[in-house]
This record gives structure tokens, sequence and C-alpha cells, in this order.
């Protein structure tokens, strides 16, 4: 049960395997962990998760992948961990010395952990990351197709208001924007989008990371060579163990 592991600390906790010959210990580096996921650890494959954003990409992905006939992810004994920023590492390597099959979904924009992910692959754990220097937000930006980043800008513009996106972007754009400056699509808008989307945590919450990922599979069979889905079909093919 959930509600067990949660009050326990790593000490109290082993894992039981199918035909193992002994108990797996949890690492410490899983405390925080157990508190936020405590679902995962009755995984036996987990994809760790940047964050909130990540997470909801991930869920949204599940849905359509079940929705195209493939197996629901937590059929195939796969859960989805947040990782909380900056510790992923300790996460993916905690999980991986406790016995799970490990997939890492992050940005690219963080040096200290871009030099951590050759042990990471080294390890076998698989890595999907963004363009070296890109977050999710600038990633996605940069790879949608313009009547997708479109469908963002109009999602936004509901939870804020159009000036406000609209001056948030401006101050972040080399150009000035017009009155009609969403119809039209440039690669300094889409520079700006991406920035300050990242800066002011449009999509740092699961349920607006599940629209983001609802958007992204909407238009995935255009995107097939862009990095953005690619970093899809990677986790699609994770979760089915290809």
């Amino acid at each position: 049960s959930r509600d067990v592991i949660v009050e326990l600390k790593t000490s109290d906790i082993f894992i039981m395997k199918k035909d193992a010959s002994k108990l797996i210990a949890i690492k410490n580096s899983l405390q925080g962990c157990i508190r936020k996921n405590p679902e995962a650890f009755f995984a036996n494959r987990i994809i760790v998760c940047e964050g909130a954003t990540e997470i909801g990409i991930c869920r949204a992905l599940n849905r359509f992948r079940t929705q195209k006939g493939k197996k629901n992810a937590s059929f195939l004994g796969v859960r989805f961990a947040d990782g909380t920023g900056s510790n992923i590492i300790d996460y993916c390597k905690g999980f991986k010395n406790s016995g799970f099959e490990m997939c890492l979904f992050c940005d690219s924009d963080d040096d200290g952990i871009n030099s951590k992910k050759v042990e990471l692959r080294n390890a076998g754990i698989k890595v999907v990351d963004c363009e070296q220097g890109n977050t999710i937000e600038n990633q996605l930006f940069k790879d949608l197709p313009w009547d997708a980043i479109r469908e963002l800008i109009v999602y936004e513009e509901k939870e804020l208001s159009e000036e406000a996106v609209k001056n948030s972007v401006n101050s972040r754009c080399t150009e000035s924007l017009t009155t009609n400056w969403q119809e039209t699509d440039s690669a300094t808008k889409r520079e700006a989008l991406g920035n300050t989307a990242k800066d002011k945590g449009w999509f740092k919450r699961i349920d607006h990371g599940e629209y983001l990922g609802t958007v992204i599979c909407k238009y995935i069979d255009k995107i097939e060579d862009k990095t953005l889905g690619k970093q899809i079909k990677n986790l699609s093919d994770w979760i089915d163990n290809v």
C-alpha cells in the first residue's frame, strides 16, 4: 500500500522480485521520492520525469497510446515519477541500483545534469532529452507547427489574458508584436515564446503538461523528424520495451 511506505524510512523497505534470490534494499537517496512518488515502487519500470510538465506530457502520451490501441503503460509495469528537478540524477541512480529498469525524460539546459548523462547511459538508463541548451518549453516552441503553437497561445490567453501573454512575449522578442501577432510564424517569436513559457512557468503543473502532451500528440505526424517527435517516439518505444 502506498499509504504504508510513505510513513517508512528507506532502511525499513525491501523489494521482493519474482525469481530473485534475495530481497533488494532501497537506497537512501530515494527517501524524498518515496514521499512524492510512492506508487513508483510498485512498478517494474520507471520513467523519471524532470518535473510536473514532463509528468503531464507522459500522461497525455499514455492516453494517446491507448486510443491508438496500444497497451496502457501501467499494464506494462511502467510508472511515471516526478524527479523534482535537481533530484533526477539521484533518483535515477537510486532506482537503478534498487533493481528497476530506468528511463529519464529531461531538459538539456543544466550543465550539472548534462555532465551526468553519459554516466547514466553507461549504467543502462535510457535518457530522452532535449537539444543541447533547451528546456522542454524551448524545444516544443521550436519544433511544433505554427497551428499547434497558436493552440498553446490561446490556452495561455485563457489562463491569463491576451494582453498579459502578448506583453510577456513582447518583452522577450526582438521584433515588435503587431495586433495579430499570433497569426504569422517566425523564428524570433518561437524563441520568445519558449523563453516566456519557461520563465513564467506556463506549463509547470501536471494538468498544463497534459494539455501540452495532448497538443504534441495531435500533431505527432508532422514532427516525426524533429527532436520533439523523436522524444515522444523514444518514450513510447521504451514503454513498449522496444
